[in-house]
Protein backbone atom coordinates (compact mmCIF):
# COMPACT_ATOMS: atom_id res chain seq x y z
CA UNK A 1 0.00 0.00 0.00
CA UNK A 2 2.87 2.75 0.94
CA UNK A 3 4.62 2.58 -2.62
CA UNK A 4 0.79 2.76 -4.23
CA UNK A 5 0.18 5.67 -2.19
CA UNK A 6 3.13 7.09 -2.99
CA UNK A 7 2.75 7.01 -7.10
CA UNK A 8 -0.97 8.46 -6.59
CA UNK A 9 0.88 11.01 -4.28
CA UNK A 10 3.20 12.09 -6.71
CA UNK A 11 0.68 12.36 -10.00
CA UNK A 12 -2.26 13.82 -7.94
CA UNK A 13 -1.61 17.24 -9.08
CA UNK A 14 -1.48 16.01 -13.06
CA UNK A 15 -4.14 13.41 -13.09
CA UNK A 16 -6.87 16.04 -11.47
CA UNK A 17 -5.65 18.48 -14.51
CA UNK A 18 -5.76 16.20 -17.20
CA UNK A 19 -8.75 13.38 -15.95
CA UNK A 20 -11.14 16.15 -15.23
CA UNK A 21 -10.54 19.18 -17.40
CA UNK A 22 -14.04 20.36 -18.95
CA UNK A 23 -13.67 17.72 -21.94
CA UNK A 24 -12.71 14.61 -19.78
CA UNK A 25 -15.94 15.50 -17.19
CA UNK A 26 -18.00 16.07 -20.57
CA UNK A 27 -16.88 12.35 -21.98
CA UNK A 28 -17.45 10.82 -18.87
CA UNK A 29 -20.82 12.08 -18.73
CA UNK A 30 -21.83 11.44 -22.57
CA UNK A 31 -20.22 7.87 -22.57
CA UNK A 32 -20.19 6.82 -18.99
CA UNK A 33 -22.32 8.25 -16.10
CA UNK A 34 -25.49 8.64 -18.45
CA UNK A 35 -25.59 4.91 -18.45
CA UNK A 36 -25.07 3.93 -14.97
CA UNK A 37 -26.90 7.23 -13.39
CA UNK A 38 -30.49 5.22 -12.39
CA UNK A 39 -28.41 2.57 -10.36
CA UNK A 40 -26.93 5.11 -8.13
CA UNK A 41 -30.24 7.17 -7.95
CA UNK A 42 -32.31 4.71 -6.58
CA UNK A 43 -29.31 3.96 -3.97
CA UNK A 44 -29.49 5.30 -0.71
CA UNK A 45 -25.78 5.62 0.20
CA UNK A 46 -22.99 5.09 -2.20
CA UNK A 47 -19.46 4.76 -1.70
CA UNK A 48 -16.87 5.78 -4.71
CA UNK A 49 -13.92 3.54 -4.54
CA UNK A 50 -10.91 5.12 -5.59
CA UNK A 51 -12.73 8.22 -6.02
CA UNK A 52 -9.59 10.37 -6.69
CA UNK A 53 -11.34 13.30 -5.31
CA UNK A 54 -15.02 14.47 -5.88
CA UNK A 55 -15.44 15.78 -9.23
CA UNK A 56 -17.66 12.29 -10.37
CA UNK A 57 -19.76 12.98 -7.23
CA UNK A 58 -19.98 16.75 -8.69
CA UNK A 59 -20.64 15.79 -12.30
CA UNK A 60 -23.65 13.35 -10.59
CA UNK A 61 -24.94 15.45 -9.05
CA UNK A 62 -25.61 17.66 -11.80
CA UNK A 63 -27.32 14.98 -13.79
CA UNK A 64 -29.42 13.69 -11.31
CA UNK A 65 -30.75 15.96 -7.72
CA UNK A 66 -31.78 12.10 -6.52
CA UNK A 67 -28.43 11.24 -5.18
CA UNK A 68 -28.36 10.91 -1.36
CA UNK A 69 -25.48 9.49 0.37
CA UNK A 70 -22.43 9.80 -1.54
CA UNK A 71 -18.87 8.91 0.15
CA UNK A 72 -15.14 8.92 -0.95
CA UNK A 73 -12.40 6.51 -0.35
CA UNK A 74 -9.12 6.55 -1.71
CA UNK A 75 -5.44 4.80 -0.64
CA UNK A 76 -3.90 8.62 -1.18
CA UNK A 77 -4.56 11.20 1.51
CA UNK A 78 -4.21 13.98 -0.67
CA UNK A 79 -7.41 12.90 -3.22
CA UNK A 80 -9.02 12.34 0.91
CA UNK A 81 -8.43 15.80 2.17
CA UNK A 82 -9.33 17.36 -1.56
CA UNK A 83 -12.63 14.91 -1.13
CA UNK A 84 -14.04 16.32 2.02
CA UNK A 85 -12.69 20.41 1.52
CA UNK A 86 -14.49 20.74 -1.57
CA UNK A 87 -18.14 18.84 -0.45
CA UNK A 88 -17.29 20.95 3.33
CA UNK A 89 -17.75 17.42 4.83
CA UNK A 90 -15.09 16.00 7.36
CA UNK A 91 -17.00 12.78 7.12
CA UNK A 92 -17.61 12.54 3.87
CA UNK A 93 -14.69 10.55 2.99
CA UNK A 94 -11.77 8.06 4.32
CA UNK A 95 -8.18 6.65 3.42
CA UNK A 96 -8.10 3.04 2.95
CA UNK A 97 -6.71 0.09 0.97
CA UNK A 98 -10.20 -1.44 -0.27
CA UNK A 99 -8.15 -4.47 -1.40
CA UNK A 100 -6.38 -5.14 2.00
CA UNK A 101 -7.80 -8.37 3.98
CA UNK A 102 -8.17 -6.09 7.25
CA UNK A 103 -10.46 -3.32 5.87
CA UNK A 104 -12.84 -2.25 8.08
CA UNK A 105 -15.70 0.25 7.26
CA UNK A 106 -18.29 1.68 9.41
CA UNK A 107 -20.81 1.30 7.76
CA UNK A 108 -22.54 -0.97 4.88
CA UNK A 109 -23.74 0.62 1.63
CA UNK A 110 -26.15 0.13 -0.90
CA UNK A 111 -24.12 0.96 -3.75
CA UNK A 112 -20.44 0.47 -4.94
CA UNK A 113 -18.75 2.08 -7.22
CA UNK A 114 -15.65 1.85 -9.22
CA UNK A 115 -15.03 4.40 -11.84
CA UNK A 116 -11.62 2.65 -13.27
CA UNK A 117 -10.09 2.08 -10.42
CA UNK A 118 -10.47 -1.62 -9.87
CA UNK A 119 -7.54 -2.47 -12.14
CA UNK A 120 -5.22 -0.56 -9.70
CA UNK A 121 -6.33 -2.84 -7.17
CA UNK A 122 -4.86 -6.34 -9.15
CA UNK A 123 -3.03 -7.99 -6.67
CA UNK A 124 -5.49 -8.82 -4.60
CA UNK A 125 -8.37 -8.69 -7.22
CA UNK A 126 -10.27 -11.35 -5.25
CA UNK A 127 -10.06 -9.81 -1.64
CA UNK A 128 -11.35 -6.56 -3.42
CA UNK A 129 -14.42 -8.74 -4.79
CA UNK A 130 -14.63 -10.15 -1.40
CA UNK A 131 -14.44 -6.82 0.65
CA UNK A 132 -17.64 -5.51 -1.83
CA UNK A 133 -19.71 -8.39 -0.72
CA UNK A 134 -18.46 -7.85 3.17
CA UNK A 135 -19.59 -4.27 2.69
CA UNK A 136 -22.87 -4.30 0.49
CA UNK A 137 -26.26 -4.67 2.03
CA UNK A 138 -28.03 -7.29 0.74
CA UNK A 139 -29.58 -6.58 -2.89
CA UNK A 140 -27.06 -3.74 -2.92
CA UNK A 141 -25.54 -2.96 -6.53
CA UNK A 142 -21.71 -3.09 -8.02
CA UNK A 143 -21.19 -0.86 -10.52
CA UNK A 144 -17.73 -1.90 -12.23
CA UNK A 145 -16.43 0.94 -15.13
CA UNK A 146 -12.98 -0.37 -16.05
CA UNK A 147 -10.24 -1.01 -19.21
CA UNK A 148 -11.06 -3.56 -21.57
CA UNK A 149 -8.69 -6.45 -21.41
CA UNK A 150 -10.10 -7.50 -24.69
CA UNK A 151 -8.39 -4.70 -27.10
CA UNK A 152 -4.86 -3.54 -27.18
CA UNK A 153 -3.82 -5.29 -24.14
CA UNK A 154 -0.33 -6.06 -25.41
CA UNK A 155 0.29 -2.61 -26.40
CA UNK A 156 -0.90 -1.20 -23.35
CA UNK A 157 1.11 -3.79 -20.83
CA UNK A 158 4.12 -2.43 -22.85
CA UNK A 159 2.65 0.92 -21.92
CA UNK A 160 2.49 0.45 -18.88
CA UNK A 161 5.62 -0.68 -18.06
CA UNK A 162 7.56 2.13 -20.10
CA UNK A 163 5.43 5.30 -18.41
CA UNK A 164 6.63 6.48 -15.03
CA UNK A 165 2.32 7.50 -14.96
CA UNK A 166 1.54 4.27 -13.91
CA UNK A 167 2.27 1.55 -11.15
CA UNK A 168 2.78 -1.03 -13.58
CA UNK A 169 3.50 -3.96 -10.51
CA UNK A 170 -0.54 -3.19 -9.33
CA UNK A 171 -2.79 -2.39 -12.93
CA UNK A 172 -3.72 -3.94 -15.37
CA UNK A 173 -6.73 -4.18 -17.90
CA UNK A 174 -9.65 -6.62 -16.82
CA UNK A 175 -11.05 -9.13 -18.99
CA UNK A 176 -15.04 -9.40 -18.59
CA UNK A 177 -14.73 -12.94 -17.90
CA UNK A 178 -12.17 -12.40 -15.17
CA UNK A 179 -14.93 -10.30 -13.69
CA UNK A 180 -17.58 -12.08 -14.36
CA UNK A 181 -15.95 -15.50 -12.45
CA UNK A 182 -14.84 -13.19 -9.31
CA UNK A 183 -18.44 -11.83 -9.33
CA UNK A 184 -20.41 -15.10 -9.35
CA UNK A 185 -18.29 -16.66 -6.57
CA UNK A 186 -19.13 -13.55 -4.58
CA UNK A 187 -23.11 -14.24 -5.30
CA UNK A 188 -23.05 -11.21 -7.52
CA UNK A 189 -25.03 -11.33 -10.51
CA UNK A 190 -25.27 -9.48 -13.67
CA UNK A 191 -27.59 -6.62 -14.24
CA UNK A 192 -26.21 -5.02 -17.00
CA UNK A 193 -23.08 -4.83 -19.29
CA UNK A 194 -21.78 -2.12 -22.18
CA UNK A 195 -18.41 -2.01 -24.19
CA UNK A 196 -18.01 1.46 -25.06
CA UNK A 197 -15.27 3.76 -25.90
CA UNK A 198 -13.00 3.99 -28.64
CA UNK A 199 -10.83 6.65 -29.91
CA UNK A 200 -12.28 9.66 -28.30
CA UNK A 201 -11.31 7.36 -24.64
CA UNK A 202 -7.56 7.87 -25.62
CA UNK A 203 -7.81 11.21 -26.60
CA UNK A 204 -9.93 12.92 -24.38
CA UNK A 205 -9.51 10.49 -20.82
CA UNK A 206 -5.79 9.65 -21.39
CA UNK A 207 -4.57 12.66 -22.23
CA UNK A 208 -1.87 12.82 -19.09
CA UNK A 209 -0.67 9.24 -20.48
CA UNK A 210 -0.39 10.25 -24.11
CA UNK A 211 0.84 13.90 -23.49
CA UNK A 212 -1.94 15.60 -25.24
CA UNK A 213 -2.48 18.78 -25.00
CA UNK A 214 -5.20 20.75 -23.85
CA UNK A 215 -5.79 22.71 -27.08
CA UNK A 216 -6.21 19.58 -29.51
CA UNK A 217 -8.79 17.81 -26.71
CA UNK A 218 -10.67 21.54 -27.49
CA UNK A 219 -11.25 21.35 -30.76
CA UNK A 220 -12.08 17.45 -30.94
CA UNK A 221 -13.60 16.47 -27.81
CA UNK A 222 -17.09 16.85 -29.21
CA UNK A 223 -16.61 14.79 -32.62
CA UNK A 224 -14.97 12.47 -30.96
CA UNK A 225 -17.56 11.70 -28.29
CA UNK A 226 -20.56 11.25 -31.35
CA UNK A 227 -18.18 9.14 -32.92
CA UNK A 228 -17.98 6.76 -29.70
CA UNK A 229 -21.55 6.82 -28.83
CA UNK A 230 -22.25 5.74 -32.50
CA UNK A 231 -19.44 3.31 -32.41
CA UNK A 232 -20.57 2.05 -28.78
CA UNK A 233 -24.17 1.26 -30.80
CA UNK A 234 -22.52 -2.27 -32.27
CA UNK A 235 -21.23 -3.32 -28.27
CA UNK A 236 -17.79 -4.99 -29.97
CA UNK A 237 -15.81 -6.43 -26.72
CA UNK A 238 -13.03 -6.29 -29.19
CA UNK A 239 -12.90 -3.11 -30.48
CA UNK A 240 -13.83 -1.27 -27.15
CA UNK A 241 -11.61 0.39 -24.69
CA UNK A 242 -13.54 0.19 -21.30
CA UNK A 243 -16.77 -2.10 -20.13
CA UNK A 244 -18.91 -0.75 -17.88
CA UNK A 245 -21.24 -3.56 -15.97
CA UNK A 246 -23.46 -3.93 -13.15
CA UNK A 247 -24.07 -6.19 -10.38
CA UNK A 248 -26.44 -7.51 -7.81
CA UNK A 249 -25.70 -8.99 -4.47
CA UNK A 250 -27.71 -11.79 -4.12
Amino acid sequence: MHKQAEHYKKIHETYQNHYFDRYSRYYRKKIIFNKIIKFIETSNSTLDIGCGGPENYFELKKISKKIKVYHGVDISKDAVDLFKEKTLNKNSAFVADFSSKKLKIKKKYDCLLFLGSLHHMTRNLEGVIHNCSKFLKKNGILILVEPNAAFLNSIRNLWYRLSDDFDHENERALSIEEINCLCKKNNFSNLYLKFTGNIGFYVILNSMILKIPKWIKRITYKPLIFFDQFFEKLNLKYASAIHISVWKKN
